[in-house]
């Protein structure tokens, strides 16, 4: 219990001080939503691969995609479905992986439609976690971290959701491929325990309230991407087990929780960030890292983003 010792005894005014002297090196305005907190269990290692594999929708010549936005009782968002999955793309920050760059100005340098954020990242370095494959290029491999599951689009037109080992990495040519943390629909059923339990994940990362990216696809071999607003600071969003019921039912036959918390984000071309914005900005950079519909909350810069084209 967090109410076991009276205040008197916790907060001696030496403890005080090195409690301020040891948190003053942190940004007041992030506040980190992770699954392996620092000290905490680390991301296992997959011996044996469990993955399912989809074919994509028929190509398409131009991108084909409906973006709507999500209002329920509960939670604000954003929701696109893309008709031929080879028009997304992961694409890192211009400095490429370790580097950092917020979601819409990596979007509009590379002409994307839309884009949200993509994987999980080293905050401090923004050093990439886990895979990464853009356009058929390898970004980044992290034999760590095999142990976490991953979202991928084949050479050959097929979706891979799901744990690959290292001994089967060679058995797959990816043209896209991006690292989430819990795969939270598995052919088609709620895979959130069974995943929670295979990649060793935090408690708190499940069930805190916070903003929240999935991408995943449906039987018809369509993609999908869905982001949901919130607000760690006011214990607001959504939580894992309530992306997973969503993307079900939007119809997700396999779906992957991306990086969230102040990271996610969508951007529209046209109508810029349609997102909401978690970090506090920082003094100086109100006018240029605004959130139209956050206030005095600015963008995030990340490593990674999906980008439709």
């Amino acid at each position: 219990s967090h109410h076991s010792l009276p205040l008197t005894t916790v907060f001696s005014p030496l403890l005080i001080l090195i409690l301020l002297l040891s948190s003053s090196h942190q940004s007041p305005s992030i506040k980190l939503l992770s699954p392996y907190p620092p000290g905490g269990s680390v991301p296992p290692t997959a011996s044996e691969s469990l993955y399912s594999l989809w074919p994509l929708s028929k190509p398409e010549p131009h991108l084909n995609y409906t973006h709507r936005s999500i209002k329920t009782q509960r939670f604000t968002g954003n929701f696109i479905t893309m008709r031929d999955g080879r028009h997304l793309s992961v694409y890192p920050s211009h400095s490429g992986c370790p580097g950092k760059q917020k979601t819409s100005e990596n979007a509009i340098q590379r002409n994307c439609s839309f884009a949200t954020n993509a994987g999980f990242f080293d905050v401090p370095t923004g050093g990439c976690l886990g895979q990464v494959v853009s356009d058929g290029k390898i970004i980044h491999r992290d034999p760590h971290r095999t142990g976490n599951v991953n979202f991928g689009i084949t050479k050959n037109g097929q979706y891979l959701s799901g744990y690959l080992a290292e001994k089967d990495w060679g058995k797959f040519e990816f043209e896209q491929l991006v690292t989430g943390v819990l795969w939270l629909v598995k052919d088609g059923e709620i895979f959130v325990n069974q995943s929670i339990v295979r990649e060793k994940v935090g408690w708190h990362f499940c069930e805190e309230a916070a903003p929240r990216v999935s991408v995943g696809h449906d039987k018809d071999g369509n993609l999908l991407l869905l982001q949901l607003n919130g607000d760690e600071w006011r214990d607001d969003g959504p939580s894992v087990w309530d992306m997973a019921h969503k993307m079900k039912e939007l119809g997700a036959h396999n779906a992957v929780n991306l990086d969230g918390g102040g990271s996610a984000t969508t951007y529209v071309n046209g109508q810029g960030i349609t997102s909401k914005c978690m970090d506090f900005c920082r003094i100086g950079w109100e006018g240029r890292n605004s959130c139209p519909l956050s206030p005095g909350r600015c963008e995030r810069s990340v490593t990674t983003i999906l980008c439709g084209h």
